[in-house]
């Protein structure tokens, strides 16, 4: 097969590698990328490791392994280097230095973006230079590299779970091109790789057992092999049997380099543990579906294509007289090597979400044996036709990244949907005194711009709150009383609250008044949550929802900043109560016109608006 020249595969590949980082680039959501960049600025402050909950009220001083402390530490030093600042703001800061303060953040956010899409270009690109390399056309190849990059798009997150995504693709790439060339010196960097890995992500942990399946599957695959030469470039690895114990011993060795040695082997344990708990959900802890990740079971049809080619080659029913070989070698077919791993994957995967984005980044080394088997069934391709291949993988490539930024999706700074940056504006501004609960999707944003100084109530970090999930758990499903609720806010302090928008409604019960019985209804859950006679609302957006108790320290600033009668969250009650009273729809007219003079604009504001102007007067 004709190879196109160096510039041409020069093009191709950095087409691939934009197209990656354009399915990367999108607004950084508010969840725990914030946490993770609080840790990394309490490092550089303090000079030592986290080893105690420095961020929340609720369990400050309890015993934390931030395993994650590189990545952190690393994530930190970019946001810094890019934004010029930490994050964070005088206390005194006026309104002026905190939306300075603001934009910078968006610059800081932006910045890691494009490092976390940087990374995970190499890691599929690597998966696009093994296919190559073993004898695949760069179009498919490249094509091939852009398939399961979009399958893993929706595990493209600002997090160190990318960390672990390279780090795969870098062990199966090593470990193949020793097969290709024979070399065992490149065997070498897997153990010290691991290392840097296990003091990124837990998910280092992984790692051994790629090792172990490529080490199986390559002895399987040497065993079944009807003749043919041994060792170096004949498709096996370039080592002997305590060689390849040797490899797998050293790399479960390597996870324990790390600041918890072999108590990082818990960390998974514990998780486990808690994503099975009945008070615990998360979504990217479910098990996959075709509305939740659509190519995922696109990628298991090709795995099982691949495994399908590869024993039809065995028994020689793809055999081509006139074709050439892969330019790799004779690699035995079923190439068990390379597809022990993504097939153990495919177990993970079923059971989680959360696996989708290791899945798809092993899946290029699976298939790159029984690809190439296709490819070199075919008639030898000409110069011309290698070139006209690679020319349209760097079309494909740049239609993913127009594609992408003709539909608004490549954007970039914080996602406002999910981050509130206006209510904490607010709070910047106001310094509400005592504790605020919050929403466990704004712990790590809260623990971000004011932590440690301001603890939050809770964020995700679930080994540490469990007790307090559980609780939580109880209240929301309607299994625990009111008085729990009570008893939970005066345990800790509450005298605000930074809440979220939520879907669902909660089952109340008016007990009878004024010889009326008792009814049943059903409300939003801040409003039986955060009750208008004891909490007052003093700030709304799109994102989020800031009460204060109206009787505690905050009193005059509830007193002087409160709306009337609006609850945004409750709309649906409040309107069809405003169609029956006309103080109430009064009041409401008041709230609105009020919100809609206030900065920033609000699209839920402009709505209500609407609904209420609808009713019959």
């Amino acid at each position: 097969m004709t190879r196109p020249s160096w510039g041409w595969r020069f093009a191709a590949n950095a087409a691939v590698v934009c197209a990656v980082i354009a399915m990367a680039v999108r607004p950084l959501p508010g969840f725990d990328t914030w946490w993770h960049l609080a840790s990394g600025r309490e490092m550089a402050r303090t000079c030592r490791i986290p080893r105690a909950d420095p961020f929340s009220f609720t369990s400050r001083g309890a015993p934390w392994m931030d395993h994650e402390w590189l990545w952190q530490l690393g994530a930190y030093g970019v946001f810094r280097a890019a934004a010029g600042n930490d994050g964070t703001a005088p206390a005194d800061a006026g309104q002026q230095a905190i939306e300075r303060r603001d934009r910078q953040e968006a610059i800081g956010t932006s910045a890691l973006t494009l490092a976390t899409g940087a990374a995970l270009s190499v890691a599929f690109l690597l998966g696009t230079l093994a296919l190559r390399a073993r004898g695949t056309g760069i179009l498919a190849a490249s094509l091939m590299a852009l398939f399961c990059a979009w399958g893993a798009r929706i595990r493209f997150l600002v997090r160190p779970e990318s960390a672990t995504i390279l780090c795969a693709a870098a062990v199966l790439f090593i470990m193949d091109r020793s097969r290709r060339t024979g070399s065992g010196r490149s065997l070498l960097a897997i153990p010290p790789l691991i290392v840097i890995c296990a003091n990124l992500h837990a998910g280092a942990l992984i790692m051994p057992f790629l090792v172990v399946a490529f080490v199986a599957g390559d002895r399987i695959s040497a065993r079944l092999e009807m003749g043919g030469p041994r060792g170096g470039a004949d498709g096996h690895l370039p080592v002997t049997w305590s060689g390849a114990a040797g490899l797998v011993a050293s790399a479960f060795i390597a996870t324990l380099v790390n600041p918890w040695t072999w108590r990082l082997w818990r960390a998974p344990l514990a998780l486990a543990g808690i994503t099975r708990s009945a008070n615990y959900y998360n979504p990217e802890w479910l098990p996959p579906s075709a509305a939740t990740v659509p190519l995922l079971y696109a990628g298991f049809a090709i795995l099982a294509f691949a495994l399908l080619v590869s024993l039809l080659r065995r028994r020689n029913l793809l055999a081509s007289p006139g074709a050439a070989p892969p330019a790799c070698g004779p690699f035995p077919d079923p190439d068990l090597a390379a597809l022990l791993p993504a097939l153990g994957l495919v177990a993970m995967t079923v059971g989680a979400v959360r696996h989708v984005g290791l899945f798809f980044v092993v899946l290029p080394f699976a298939v790159a044996g029984p690809l190439a088997t296709l490819m070199a069934a075919r008639a030898r391709q000409g110069a011309v036709r290698a070139r006209v291949g690679a020319a349209v993988a760097i079309g494909a490539a740049g239609l993913v990244v127009a594609g992408l930024c003709l539909a608004g999706r490549a954007r970039l700074g914080s996602d406002p949907a999910t981050t509130p940056v206006d209510a904490c504006r607010f709070i910047a501004l106001h310094q509400p005194s005592g504790n605020l609960f919050n929403d466990v999707r704004f712990g790590g944003y809260l623990a971000w711009r004011f932590g440690p100084a301001r603890g939050v109530f809770i964020d995700g970090r679930n080994e540490l709150f469990t007790g307090l999930m559980k609780e939580l758990e109880g209240v929301y499903s309607g299994r625990s009383g009111y008085d729990v609720w009570q008893d939970l806010l005066r345990r800790h302090g509450i005298e605000g609250a930074l809440v979220r928008y939520m879907e669902g409604k909660k089952g109340v019960i008016y007990p009878p008044t004024d010889g009326q019985p008792a009814r049943k209804d059903h409300r939003a859950f801040s409003a039986y949550l955060f009750p208008s006679a004891v909490w007052a609302l003093v700030h709304w957006d799109d994102t989020a929802m800031i009460f204060l108790r109206r009787d505690g320290p905050n009193r005059s600033m509830a007193a002087s900043l409160a709306y009337e009668a609006v609850n945004p969250e409750d709309w649906e009650h409040l309107l069809s109560r405003a169609g029956e009273d006309p103080s109430l729809r009064s009041a409401l007219e008041r709230d609105l016109a009020r919100r809609e003079g206030e900065a920033p604009p609000s699209r839920r504001a402009a709505r209500m608006r609407a609904a209420l102007g609808s009713l019959p007067r």
